[in-house]
């Protein structure tokens, strides 16, 4: 690697700060420049406004004078008998009053439309008007006006009856539009000279409708200009003040640094290893300099002691490399070494293998953070660690997987062992780190037959990951003894599930929709149905229990989300439901913020835009893209899809996303409508309480899993507006696609 000098070090220290500040210079204009662009647009924006609210203002003093002339009793008499008309016209109307004094001219017409009157020489007003429907404004602009001024002629009939049915004539007043706005108000913002409709134009129109299609212009704005020239003056000072000062610098780092180690470096070359021959040198003109040489002569003493340091450094390191930073636990590599050496010593004794894994630690770690997350791993391992027998060992495979073994132990044991673990870890309070809800784990074992050939490490830890799998799965153990029926059922089932699944995602025609009723309370009518995920293949009916599992293993949630919308759209083609019912979807939050399941949902709305749609958002799933979810649910409830959370209470953070996303219905868990059953008033309080506060929030709010008469009194009883359950019906197909199947 080439070495540079200090000296050119500090020249290019002092180019780059010089360049650096002409681009932050350059930056700072034409940010500058954007601010004025803003304000400028908002000046414009604001004329706009002051322009409407003129317009609307002149509209309604332009009819009133209309309607005041054209009830005026003289203005009648001219229209029977117009002796007088241009006395009346020239005189009688000034001095009574009825018109402003922006009118400049005024005109009766027969009731045929026709003017009484040639007017004076200018032509201020039309020769015949037609097709009058009530009162109406025209406007003309550029060459048809006088002046170049937009004109505004206002037309209203005289009747002859009461009732408004017969028109004796016309009345017809003129006004000059911008003489008109000037009069109305003062205009902070707008250029009312600017205004025009453009040359040759007419518009008919009522003038607060006319508003939006004036051409305009903001008022200059001094102050703005001014302040613009003063920051481009003070950024120009400014940036000659940083080329001095750099300046400067570059000639002081030389002056009393780089002379100053030249200094130095000499007298190393020239000590050869000896720190006394710096004792007698004048001193450095700066003190760390001075330090600088003087530490030089104690090198030689500090490296001796820095040898017998590495010493002892060495020894902690092979202990530290088989420890895990994070946690204190031994790791992977410690594992391997002692299940070799334990292996060696002992081959004929039993073993067992038992493998620990934090459930929904992604999540937990996508929502709270690292920070967290490395807080409730250190919190598990301590747990474990507790539990443990003297002497056994607790290693961190990575991630939020940890493990031990137990040489000597049966299954009977290690099972004691992993109960021990299961409820110190249940009793920690996991609200320290600020997280909302308990942490749980699921822990797989496997117990070394010795009788075997394969008992290797590798063996066991994929039997105990299977054992691991099965108590992840809903309603299963939190704890599971591997056997070798489950590694054979595991992989049939895997095998033919997993093929089912990505032949439903590939061809959502597969997949068989189970759909259960939402009924409206109190009478119980069928309000709309949830679509329930359902897979047949070869006879056999996989259930969510076999697909989701599969699903979040290899993260197709979005790709599943997305087929069953088209299957619900397939569906609803077969006309499945009955027309006008409506139907809701599950969509997980990994589908929430894919652009393709939205897209789905858009065109399934557009497609059937006669039935109640709702989106199901499960509050269980942890969303980690909130602004992006929060977007697209509000495009949804913008097309008139309706939003339910689900699962309300029984997840992570409900009022949070009731408080983040927009949401129009709530659906209260089943562990939160059995409290309404519960003997004591404080427990079924606390639904009562959540549902009223929620359903004060203006939220639908739904009962799920109503099984039973008297669950369903206690749930009207409490306010919700619907309710869910076998009660109404199970989820099933509906007898009107059977039909169509078993007719096929």
């Amino acid at each position: 690697m080439r070495a540079f000098k200090i000296s050119h070090l500090s020249q290019g220290f002092v180019a780059m700060v010089g360049g650096l500040a002409l681009v932050l210079g350059a930056y700072m204009l034409h940010e500058l420049e954007g601010i004025t662009r803003a304000v400028q647009e908002r000046e414009r924006q604001a004329a706009r406004d002051e322009i409407r609210a003129a317009m609307s203002d002149l509209n309604a003093q332009v009819l009133a004078m209309g309607e005041r002339l054209a009830n005026w009793d003289e203005t009648r008499q001219q229209l029977v008998h117009d002796v007088y008309y241009v006395l009346w016209r020239d005189e009688r109307v000034p001095d009574a009053g009825v018109l402003g004094a922006d009118v400049e001219a005024v005109a009766l017409y027969d009731a045929e439309g026709g003017i009484l009157m040639s007017p004076p020489e200018r032509a201020l007003m039309p020769e015949r008007v037609a097709g009058i429907q009530g009162p109406s404004f025209v406007v003309i602009a550029g060459e048809d006006a006088a002046a170049g001024h937009a004109q505004v002629f206002h037309f209203r009939p005289v009747y002859i009856d009461a009732a408004a049915e017969t028109p004796l004539g016309y009345v017809g007043l003129r006004l000059d539009l911008l003489s008109a706005l000037e009069h109305t108000r003062r205009f902070r913002f707008a250029d009312v000279n600017a205004i025009h409709l453009g040359e040759g134009r007419t518009e008919v129109a009522a003038l607060q409708d006319l508003a939006d299609r004036l051409e305009l212009e903001s008022r200059p704005n001094p102050l703005l200009d001014l302040v613009r020239e003063v920051f481009k003056r003070e950024l120009l000072h400014l940036l000659i003040f940083v080329v001095a000062v750099l300046s400067l610098a570059s000639f002081l780092l030389h002056r009393f640094m780089v002379r100053p180690l030249l200094a130095i470096a000499r007298e190393i070359d020239d000590s050869q290893g000896e720190p006394q021959a710096f004792a007698n040198e004048g001193p450095m003109p700066v003190q760390e300099l001075e330090q600088v040489r003087r530490s030089v002569g104690n090198y030689q003493s500090r490296l001796a002691e820095l040898n017998r340091t590495l010493e002892r450094s060495s020894r902690d390191f092979y202990e530290q490399s088989r420890r895990d930073s994070l946690t204190g636990a031994f790791n992977r590599r410690a594992l391997e070494e002692d299940w070799t050496a334990s292996e060696a010593k002992s081959a004929e004794a039993p073993c067992v293998l038992i493998l620990f894994d934090c459930d929904h630690f992604k999540a937990i770690n996508d929502t709270y953070g690292h920070a967290v997350g490395d807080a409730v791993i250190k919190a598990v391992a301590a747990s474990l660690q507790e539990c443990l027998r003297a002497g056994d060992r607790l290693y961190r495979l990575g991630g939020d997987e940890l493990v031990t073994y137990l040489r000597g132990a049966d299954a009977r044991v290690a099972w004691a062992v992993a109960e021990r673990c299961l409820e110190q870890v249940a009793q920690h309070d996991f609200k320290q780190y600020g997280l909302p809800e308990p942490v749980s784990i699921s822990i797989g074992l496997a117990v070394a037959d010795p009788a075997l050939p394969d008992c290797s490490l590798s063996t066991m830890q994929k039997h105990a990951d299977l054992a691991m799998y099965a108590a992840k799965r809903p309603g299963g153990q939190r704890i599971v003894c591997y056997d070798d029926k489950m590694a054979e059922a595991a992989s049939l089932v895997a095998s033919h599930c997993i093929n089912a699944v990505f032949e439903a995602i590939a061809s959502p025609s597969l997949f068989e929709l189970h759909y259960q009723p939402v009924v409206q309370l109190p009478e119980r009518r069928y309000d709309y149905f949830e679509a329930l995920a359902r897979i047949r293949s070869d006879g056999r009916l996989f259930t969510p229990a076999d697909i989701f599992p599969i699903v979040q293993a290899r993260r197709l949630d979005a790709e599943l989300d997305l087929a069953i919308v088209q299957a619900v759209a397939i569906d609803l083609q077969r006309v499945v439901l009955e027309p006008g019912q409506g139907v809701s979807i599950n969509v997980s939050a990994a589908g929430i913020v894919h652009a393709k399941v939205v897209s789905a949902l858009l065109e399934l709305r557009r497609r059937e835009h006669g039935r109640t749609l709702v989106v199901e958002i499960t509050e269980t799933a942890l969303i980690t893209q909130m602004e992006t979810a929060s977007e697209h649910l509000r495009q949804l409830r913008q097309a008139g899809i309706l939003v339910a959370l689900d699962d309300f209470g029984s997840g992570y953070s409900s009022l949070r996303y009731l408080a983040s996303m927009p949401v129009d219905i709530v659906k209260f868990d089943l562990s939160m409508i059995r409290l309404l059953e519960h003997p004591s008033a404080q427990h079924r309080g606390i639904t009562q309480g959540i549902a009223a506060m929620v359903r004060s929030a203006g939220y639908h709010v739904v009962a799920e899993g109503v099984e039973t008469e008297a669950m369903l009194s206690r749930v009207i009883e409490s306010g919700f507006d619907h309710a869910q359950g076998f009660l109404f019906d199970a989820p099933r197909r509906p007898r009107r696609i059977e039909a169509q199947r078993a007719g096929g």
